[in-house]
């Protein structure tokens, strides 16, 4: 019992003092690549370097660590993959542009200076990945590409068919990375695979650009393409697994290489992967690759005009990329202010950029052909427009100036008025629908911006404002019809699209709510609002198999439209509704100016005066305002965010005033589960 204790046995130590400390698993090479990674190569000893005493001594000073100190050091340890020297800059956090800031304008002066690389100011701009054990990673990944003609026919597809929704990128520079990545990387059966370090960093982030485009491009394959065949695609099902496969593989190589040093085409897929997300109905995810993209592209100085180092036709990829960012759905995350960056010129990409110099400028007897462009400049503006509302207080309701109201609502008109021939709603110029299948459906998108800015503007002020209540559900069905002429034109494989759903549900909540809470009766209006509703529900049935937030939202958009249909029933049985005097009626503000009326004509501004001036109070029908749980609504497959619980917030977002209970809430709030 009191014999000597059992010696243990000591396991043989095949890794640095450092990395055995912290139980990381080091190459061995000295100094090796958890102490690179770490910015501490002098601590990179090795068991048969260190001498007796002093260096235990020195092994337990550093074992002294604080407990904070030691979770810094861990945490330092879960960094970007690619280990790299970080040098002063990057530390620091300053943009490794040059003319960025002036740390960066000091070491391009001091360049040449021996003592620049002693201070560890390396040229960030060469931005080269330095080799480590993820090599065989990032090859064994970039080994999954798909094969050449699936590639390039899937950037065909995302050129013909999305590209001129997105614009984020140009199929000429594509070809030429491309091009590139095929010098590079032959395919799997190379004899022997390059290092990294020695290539280029745009060309080394390809692959995951390709992946992005590849799923998203998956999504709007025609049936009859050969892709389908080559990928021995055999249903929906399967084509939707291939796609969340290649946004994956992209999303990896990207936590592979890392998203420090960040370059173009790095940024180009950050946007890419949000647009996927979109349409996969992953609406938080989405926002947070679209925040990626725009913090790679602010680090770039993308936003900046005055000292970007670009120059020519890349200053107007660069431009337009920035300006896109802006439009895919979150204007707001980006501060208009921080923005000085010229607006990229209206006019069509060149085939071939090195032979002709992009230009909107017409001789006197060239032809108004379209550009694909236009519709992505007038989104821009719209969202200028919506900096300014929530600048001014103007998304609130009462606001102090209701006259603003007015000013933005002239503000959308006036742009609707500057659009080109063929992209305005009102008579268009439609001789080239036939020759250019997107023109029909950017006209419809455009039409959905500048009318759903005009709900967004009144939709808080519908009780307060009669007008504002007109304005808005006016823009409502305007956007519902709007939606069934897109649908009309629309083919089956493209029914992914995001907005073909979307506005639709916007629209027709708002329209089916509103017109509960003040009912009208005239007849031909309340037949138009049935019309609308009933097309609507019928979209979202035929696309509910193929668009997720459709899926997510038909049984809510039902309910809806239950509750105005039994709201219309339960009016027989009341008095009909007196329109009040306009003179007894006092107006608490300003009014806006016209309402914009809808592209075919139909036009509720007179139909208001038959609606009940107050709208039903909450007491006269209240089994019309019970919204089921959404345990009932919900078991949607694969939808995340864009589910029946967002939708019911929306809900929740329109204004509701009790108007003889003060303690009654909104008639749309009921429990979630």
């Amino acid at each position: 019992m009191n014999g000597p204790p059992a010696s243990k046995r000591r396991r043989l130590v095949t890794t640095c003092v450092e990395c055995q400390r912290r139980k990381q698993k080091c190459d061995r090479r000295k100094p090796c690549n958890i102490c690179l990674a770490r910015n501490v190569p002098d601590r990179c000893l090795y068991s048969d370097e260190v001498d007796g005493p002093q260096s235990r001594k020195s092994s337990e000073g550093v074992d002294k660590h604080d407990p904070v100190e030691r979770q810094v050091e861990n945490e330092e340890n879960v960094s970007p993959p690619s280990t790299r020297e970080i040098d002063i800059a990057e530390q620091i956090g300053y943009s490794p542009l040059k003319g960025s800031n002036v740390f960066m304008d000091l070491q391009h002066q001091l360049l040449k200076d021996e003592t620049t690389e002693q201070l560890g100011l390396v040229n960030i701009s060469r931005g080269k990945v330095q080799p480590e054990q993820w090599e065989d990673k990032f090859w064994s990944l970039a080994s999954e590409l798909p094969s050449k003609p699936v590639v390039e026919e899937l950037m065909e597809t995302f050129q013909s068919e999305l590209n001129w929704y997105s614009g984020f990128f140009e199929l000429y520079y594509l070809r030429q990375l491309y091009k590139s990545w095929q010098e590079l990387y032959p395919g799997p059966a190379v004899s022997k695979l390059p290092l990294l370090k020695d290539v280029s960093r745009d060309v080394l982030y390809f692959p995951a650009l390709i992946f992005q485009i590849c799923a998203v491009a998956l999504h709007y394959l025609p049936p009859e393409s050969a892709a389908i065949k080559l990928l021995k695609v055999r249903d929906i099902t399967f084509r939707n697994h291939i796609s969340e496969k290649y946004s994956t593989q992209g999303m990896e190589i990207m936590e592979v290489l890392g998203r420090h040093r960040p370059t173009l085409i790095a940024v180009q897929h950050d946007l890419t992967r949000s647009l996927w997300l979109k349409d996969c109905g992953r609406g938080t995810e989405s926002w947070h690759a679209l925040s990626n993209s725009i913090r790679q592209a602010q680090e770039l100085n993308m936003h900046r005009q005055a000292r970007v180092d670009q120059s020519g036709t890349v200053a107007e990829t660069l431009s337009r990329l920035c300006h896109m960012s802006l439009m895919l759905g979150r204007p707001r995350m980006i501060n208009v202010d921080d923005c000085d960056i010229q607006i990229p010129i209206d006019c069509n990409f060149p085939d071939d950029p090195s032979t002709v110099v992009p230009t909107a400028i017409r001789s006197a007897g060239d032809v108004e052909i379209p550009y694909t462009f236009s519709g992505h400049l007038f989104r821009y503006k719209a969202s200028l427009l919506i900096h300014e509302m929530k600048a001014n207080g103007a998304s609130r309701r009462n606001p102090k100036d209701y006259g603003f109201i007015q000013a933005l609502h002239e503000k959308a008109l006036t742009l609707m008025d500057g659009l080109p021939a063929f992209l305005r709603p009102q008579n268009p110029d439609t001789s080239w629908d036939t020759r250019m299948p997107w023109i029909p459906q950017q006209r419809e998108q455009v039409f959905n911006a500048a009318t759903s800015f005009l709900l967004s503007i009144h939709r808080p002020h519908i009780h307060a404002s009669p007008k504002s209540r007109k304005s808005a559900i006016q823009a409502a069905i305007n956007i519902l019809d709007s939606q069934q002429r897109a649908f009309e034109f629309t083919k089956k494989h493209q029914y992914k699209m995001f907005g073909l759903a979307f506005f639709t549900i916007d629209a027709g909540f708002f329209l089916s709510s509103t017109t509960i809470m003040y009912p009208s009766a005239d007849r031909e209006f309340s037949r138009k609002v049935d019309v609308c509703l009933q097309q609507g529900i019928k979209r979202l049935e035929i696309l509910e198999d193929h668009n997720a937030i459709a899926g997510s939202s038909l049984k809510l958009l039902r309910h809806c439209y239950q509750l105005l249909q039994e709201a219309t029933a339960s009016r027989s049985n009341l008095p009909a509704p007196q329109p009040e005097p306009i003179d007894e009626v006092p107006e608490p503000v300003q009014q806006p100016a016209e309402n914009f009326q809808g592209v075919n004509g139909f036009d509720v501004s007179n139909d208001f005066d038959n609606f009940h001036p107050n709208g039903f109070h909450t007491h006269d029908l209240p089994a019309l305002m019970q919204f089921p749980s959404t345990s009932e609504l919900t078991g949607f497959p694969n939808i995340d965010e864009f589910d029946s619980t967002y939708w019911i917030e929306q809900m929740n977002q329109i204004p509701f005033v009790a108007m003889d209970d003060p303690a009654i809430g909104s008639p749309w709030d009921f429990p979630f589960s």
